[in-house]
């Protein structure tokens, strides 16, 4: 991609950033982390995909980065690969994860209620 369309897009982007109310990504955030600790309770394989469908379609970006800070947080972990559901993905396989057992034995003791999608 040349230079000058990479500069249009970075300067669209920021202009789409500013003009979102405030707060607009923190609702994002919080819509995405409940449908990520929904699936992980149940302590079933889930994808990207199954969290998008929760948390109302968010971009496919926010939902990978929300996983990984899950993982970080020892909500989930990754447990393979499968084939896409929803078509062609970007060159991979979307990634398998399920809840950490010690996730999932907090939900199920009532400690670790996962937030309402």
């Amino acid at each position: 991609m040349p230079a000058e369309e990479r500069e249009e897009l970075a300067q669209a982007r920021d202009a789409l950033v500013a003009s979102a109310p405030e707060g607009a990504a923190e609702r994002l955030h919080e819509r995405i982390d409940a449908a990520i600790e929904r699936l992980a309770a149940r302590g079933a394989e889930f994808t990207a995909e199954d969290v998008r469908r929760l948390a109302d379609e968010p971009p496919v970006s926010e939902v990978g980065a929300r996983l990984r800070l899950a993982a970080a947080r020892a909500v989930v972990r990754k447990v393979g690969y499968r084939k896409a559901r929803r078509g062609p993905t970007h060159a991979h396989p979307p990634s398998v994860w399920r809840g950490t057992a010690a996730f999932v034995a907090e939900c199920a003791r009532g400690e670790g209620e996962p937030s309402p999608a």
